[in-house]
């Protein structure tokens, strides 16, 4: 009886841990990354890289950073309107200009680095102009329309994904 029960017992370790390496796969499987393409910049400066990041799992996952040998800096950012909220919230008495208003009063555009970026369960994000993307700062080499580097991509629930990025002009 206890031969029987040994491997009965052993039959189950073994399929729940078959089942747990299929969801962990399955997580890392649902994520794919889209229509990636990177702006040029020239040695120095500064350039992007836009993508959609895809997940058709059941988790939510979020890139948590990026790493290429392309830029001395790389980082995640948002831009964004700055709204009137923000803007009334800052000092009265320092420059209008270093607080997202231009000499008219309205809202600007400004750029801000991220800690993360969810791709939500069953659905996707989008990395685009105006909006998320990857930053490059401090460019190690000019990038020109077709050419490619690699770009790999940090995630925190999942490992991490390398894609190569084609330089274009759009």
């Amino acid at each position: 009886m206890n031969r029987i029960a040994f491997i009965t017992l052993t039959l189950a370790t073994l399929l729940m841990a078959g089942t747990l390496a299929g969801c962990i796969a399955d997580s890392r499987d649902s994520v794919s990354i889209e229509d990636h393409w990177g702006r040029p910049g020239f040695e120095g400066d500064n350039a992007a890289a836009y993508m959609e990041i895809r997940n058709d799992g059941d988790d939510d996952v979020a890139l948590i950073g990026a790493s290429s040998d392309i830029a001395e800096t790389i980082e995640i950012h948002q831009t964004r309107m700055e709204s009137p909220e923000d803007q009334n919230s800052h000092d009265d008495e320092a420059d209008d200009s270093e607080h997202g208003q231009d000499s008219h009063g309205h809202g600007m555009m400004i750029m801000e680095e991220v800690q993360s970026i969810v791709a939500p369960a069953g659905s996707s994000v989008l990395l685009e102009p105006g909006g998320y993307h990857v930053m490059f700062m401090g460019l190690t080499r000019d990038l020109e329309p077709g050419d490619t580097f690699s770009l790999t991509l940090q995630f925190d629930e999942i490992d991490d994904q390398t894609i190569e990025i084609t330089v274009e002009e759009r």
